[in-house]
Order: structure tokens, then C-alpha cells, then sequence
């Protein structure tokens, strides 16, 4: 994976049975893609968006993704 851009966000808390959302846009209609419960609490501070590379997760080629961390800072 490479980092395109991570930077500090407001903090989030979330709880076990919280969810998370993917989600696509592309201009004309918000598509839901795929939703799952966050499974612990964390307090999330910071969001990076990153390119997937060969080898990152089986059977893909290519791709993009993001992520809420937990930096301990906030």
C-alpha cells in the first residue's frame, strides 16, 4: 500500500456494534457497497487514503482504499 494522504481528523468515537460504511459516488447517486460493525471501541483521529498494490490482498490487482486510525494523540 501506499499513502496518497493521511491527515488528523476530528476525533470519533465509536463503541462494539458501531458500523462502518463503504461507500461510492459518483456524482449522480451514493451507493452503499458494504457495511460491517467496527467490532471494538476506539476513539479514531486520523484518516488516510491510500493506493493498493499487487500483492496487498489476494487476488487483486489494483485499487484504492481508506482508513480511520487511532493515533493515541487526541
Amino acid at each position: 500500500m501506499k499513502t496518497i494522504i493521511r491527515d488528523k481528523m476530528k476525533p470519533i468515537w465509536v463503541e462494539k456494534g458501531d458500523t462502518i460504511s463503504l461507500k461510492c459516488d459518483d456524482g449522480y447517486e451514493e451507493i452503499t457497497v458494504l457495511k460491517g460493525d467496527v467490532g471494538k471501541a476506539m476513539l479514531l483521529d486520523e484518516a488516510v487514503i491510500f493506493s493498493v498494490e499487487p500483492g496487498d490482498f489476494e487476488n487483486a490487482k489494483d485499487g484504492i482504499g481508506g482508513a480511520f486510525l487511532v493515533s493515541g494523540e487526541a
